[in-house]
């Protein structure tokens, strides 16, 4: 294998460094500046470290990559930072608009209207058409009005419960070279 250079990062379909001692884990790992000056010279602290004594390799434990820079109409990404979530939580307002039809009738219950199915309708709750109307509406009960907010229970949980929001992926063993030849600047 060719000498990698300093601060390159690649992907190995086994679950081990290569041991020439030119690479190490993408972990996150805290390291010594006095131990590895050139790495250090190449990324800085821009993986975390405090500049003085030590720095950070990149962490791509659970992460994918993403390249630098800014396409048209997306958001500008800079070298090192992070970014996305593993998990959402959608709240109501994110939900795309829907309604729930549903539809009464001026009957009491009975016939084909006393087993719910798809085309069921709300029925009358008894002859009185007072009591129908406050059941379901505050409003006469005529096509079109809106039923009364107590009419159809929410639906959902009152919990927070956010979903997997990760693409699709593949495992690969992430290495960043520690030593090897220096990256010309342009």
């Amino acid at each position: 294998m060719s000498n990698p250079f300093i601060g390159e990062i690649r992907a190995f379909g086994f679950n081990y460094y290569p041991g020439d001692g030119n690479w190490a884990p993408c972990n996150g790992q805290i390291l010594a500046i006095t131990q590895y000056p050139a790495l250090y010279s190449v990324i800085g602290i821009t993986y975390g470290g405090d500049g003085k004594n030590t720095f950070a390799l990149p962490n791509l434990n659970g992460l994918s990559m993403l390249g630098t820079g800014q396409r048209p109409s997306t958001s500008s990404y800079k070298l090192g930072q992070k970014v996305g979530n593993q998990s959402v939580t959608l709240d109501s307002s994110q939900l795309p608009a829907h309604s729930h039809a549903i539809t009464g009738i001026n009957a009491g219950a009975g016939g084909s209207y006393s087993i719910p199915s798809i085309s069921s309708h709300l029925s009358r709750c008894s002859d009185s058409a007072a009591k129908v109307q406050a059941a379901y509406s505050d409003q006469t009960l005529v096509p079109g009005n809106a039923l009364a907010p107590a009419a159809l229970s929410p639906s959902g949980t009152a919990q927070v419960m956010p979903h997997n929001n990760m693409q699709p992926y593949l495992a690969f063993t992430f290495a960043i070279a520690i030593d090897g030849d220096y990256p010309p600047r342009p």
